[in-house]
């Protein structure tokens, strides 16, 4: 971000550009991938269509902030095809030095890329580097696997090392879930997902999304069922088929990276299903994809000595995908467009209705904005963030004892966010209440760095005639914000009023 910034600033199109590029470059090494797993050029051909044109990657690939999916994407699989290569005989040693620089890469990209070494053992599981007319224990091919994995663990280890002495904490929770209850609400997560990737419509950015309690629910019955169903048609289709292998691997690459995504505690509640979490995972089912199209598709009747079925069936599945990706495009266009087809889609998700008042707001339909928070805060009132936001709007409007309801309520469910202190600072201010700059020094206290609490509290010393305190504070704003003018005007102000003894 920061290279596209010094390239193109805030131009759009260039950024979009480079994530553009990042994503055909993935397309070009999952040509490549299942060009080796699969033996077959129009068969990888084929994968990588429908990896390239898939409508799901839509949120990584139009949303700027979701580059780092193909970011990380193409130096996890960049790894993995040098890995491939450097295993054959002969090969020299100094391959694999590579190898774990391109992990070590895709893993500071997004840590989604720490599944790799998984996908290597079940690589070298599949495909032993022994003799395959040998028979060998399982334990000498579980040790087997290890090793090949082993370089890609210990380049894991370090990593998870660093990340924790950087960040302190490898998890964070942002969501309180009973254990058991993640678990009962994990088949319809999978469920959502295996539905996004095999029918990518209509895609949004939120979905209705709600934890299962009972192993008696439906919501926990039918996935089971689907799930199940699906997983016996795979195992089938893998021990009857030559491709038996690659059909294996592929479901690997499928199921593998969405390990890490699920532990539900790790999202806002009812906040885990998100188009961009299948970015790695379709991978395997675009090979998956092209290896039923080779089986299942029969090759007659040619035309002019070519497969027409083949030819018409892989058009056609290009055609439709394409088709779905640029008709679902059109709703990133803009923050109104988005999020008013998120709340067409999830009516009853709260934070939907909360984003989609943000972008009202900032197209001046402030009405509109305050009307959503309030229907939003009807379904959830226990979002501290929503009280902000309308406490904020109503500060904005000068409806300030509105304002301060809000913001206190927020308070109540969150005292740990410094904004909900700063904005009722300025709303008692303008009520005239004499705790004003108490709040707005805890806003400080919180985060010594934001902007333009200095500024205002300076601001609240000014009107009160300590001129002293004010040029201290404003000082302060100054040192965290170089280029801010205001700051810079109130202290030519401030000194002008004080004896140049006490500048």
């Amino acid at each position: 971000m920061r290279l596209n910034y010094a390239l193109f600033g805030l131009h759009p199109a260039g950024w979009h550009l480079t994530t553009l590029a990042l994503h055909l470059l993935v397309t070009w090494m999952v040509y490549l991938l299942a060009l080796r797993v699969t033996g077959g050029t129009a068969t990888a051909l084929v994968a990588a269509v429908v990896f390239g044109v898939h409508p799901v990657h839509l949120e990584s690939v139009a949303w700027v902030s979701g580059t780092t999916d193909p970011l990380a994407a193409a130096p996890m699989l960049a790894s993995f095809l040098v890995y491939l290569y450097a295993r054959e005989p002969g090969r020299s040693k100094a391959w694999w030095s590579l190898v774990i620089v391109l992990y070590a890469v895709a893993m500071l990209a997004k840590e989604n890329a720490v599944v790799l070494p998984m996908l290597v053992f079940v690589y070298a599981w599949l495909w032993k580097a022994d003799d395959p007319a040998q028979t060998i224990s399982i334990s000498t091919r579980i040790r087997a696997s290890l090793i090949e994995a082993a370089p890609f663990l210990a380049a894991t280890a370090v990593y998870l090392i660093v990340r924790t002495v950087v960040v302190k904490v490898i998890p964070h929770a942002m969501a309180d879930v009973p254990v058991t209850e993640m678990f009962l609400t994990l088949p319809s997560v999978l469920w959502g997902y295996l539905k996004l990737v095999t029918w990518p419509y209509p895609l949004s950015i939120y979905y209705e999304t709600w934890y299962v309690a009972r192993m008696r629910d439906w919501n926990f019955i039918f996935p089971c069922l689907g799930l199940s169903g699906a997983a016996l048609l795979l195992v089938l289709w893998s021990k009857r088929a030559r491709e038996g292998k690659a059909v294996a691997f592929a479901c690997a690459w499928l199921a593998v990276p969405m390990l890490p995504v699920l532990d539900l505690r790790l999202f806002p509640a009812g906040e885990f299903l998100h188009d961009r979490y299948l970015y790695f995972s379709s991978i395997g089912f675009a090979i998956l994809v092209s290896l039923a199209w080779r089986r299942f598709v029969p090759e007659r009747p040619r035309l002019k000595g070519l497969p027409a079925l083949p030819m018409i069936s892989a058009a056609a599945l290009a055609i439709v995908l394409a088709y779905g990706t640029a008709f679902q495009s059109v709703y990133w266009a803009n923050e109104l467009l988005l999020y008013s087809h998120a709340v067409a889609v999830s009516p009853n998700k709260a934070v939907a209705k909360n984003n989609l008042a943000v972008a009202a707001w900032d197209q001046g339909m402030k009405d509109a904005a305050i009307r959503l928070y309030k229907e939003s805060l009807r379904e959830r009132p226990s979002i501290w963030l929503t009280w902000y936001d309308l406490g904020y709007s109503y500060y904005e409007t000068g409806r300030f004892h509105e304002a301060e309801m809000c913001l206190n309520q927020a308070l109540e469910l969150n005292d740990t966010q410094p904004d909900p202190y700063f904005v009722l600072g300025l709303t008692h201010f303008r009520l005239g209440k004499g705790d004003a700059a108490d709040l707005i020094r805890r806003a400080i206290q919180i985060q010594p760095y934001g902007l333009r609490y200095h500024l205002a509290l300076g601001g609240i010393y000014k009107s009160q005639g300590d001129y002293a305190r004010s040029l201290e504070e404003f000082r302060a704003e100054l040192m965290i914000d170089p280029a801010g003018e205001e700051a810079r005007r109130q202290i030519i102000e401030v000194e002008s009023k004080l004896a140049p003894g006490a500048r």
